[in-house]
């Protein structure tokens, strides 16, 4: 359940689009990923649509923006919810199944605090990737269908490749069923959050983009 770097894989998706070979149980994946695949370290190994994929280390810049994100919503969230990205694997089952790991999530202390490896998706208010500048696939086509199925209420994407940002929002809780609600918006402009964040604003004028 881990979602270990040790190991052998199996299917690596490090392409634009996955491969259309039909991929192991998932279940057999996740024994995969937690004994026996081996990657460098730094890189990040998620189950997505019951493939493996694995991501490069991100640059110091990537790692920036998602500093800024948690700092604009560090001290504003109400109750015991705050902002990470430290790295937390996240899945609608904890057990077996899909897991990812995203570059940002608000959630409460109390999930951050779990002995388990992994936090349920159902405690989590919102997550945030940012577009990795060689391999946007992932994060622009097959997340915003797997956070909407496991119904996490926003999907923040931040894209430093065209300085653009989108808010997913109201998912719709099924396969393919997607977020309901998209908001586009361009670096600079002011991100207002939406139910159960709503209220709270994310500033992005110091968003760095990718250098040509």
């Amino acid at each position: 359940m881990i979602p270990s770097k040790k190991g052998m894989p199996v299917t690596m998706e490090l392409c634009e689009r996955p491969q259309t070979t039909v991929p192991p149980k998932t279940d057999l994946l996740r024994e995969i990923v937690e004994a026996r695949l081996d990657v460098p370290e730094g890189f990040k190994v998620e189950i997505l649509g019951g493939r493996i994929y694995v991501s490069a280390a991100p640059v110091p810049r990537h790692n920036f923006i998602t500093d800024l994100m948690v700092e604009r919503l560090l001290g504003k969230l109400a109750g015991d919810r705050r902002p990470s990205n430290a790295g937390y694997g996240i899945a609608r089952d904890v057990e077996k199944g899909d897991f990812a790991i995203p570059d940002l999530i608000v959630a409460s202390r109390a999930a951050m605090n779990r002995m388990e490896p992994l936090i349920p998706a159902g405690e989590i208010d919102l997550v945030g990737e940012v577009v990795s500048r060689n391999n946007p696939y992932k994060d622009l086509e097959v997340l915003p269908d797997l956070y909407a199925e496991w119904s996490i209420p926003m999907y923040l994407v931040v894209d430093p490749r065209k300085g653009e940002i989108a808010l997913y929002s109201e998912p719709r809780g099924t396969a393919s069923g997607g977020y309901g609600r998209l908001r586009r918006l361009r670096f600079g402009d002011v991100v207002e959050l939406v139910p159960p964040l709503e209220g709270l604003r994310i500033e992005t004028s110091e968003f760095p983009r990718y250098e040509n």
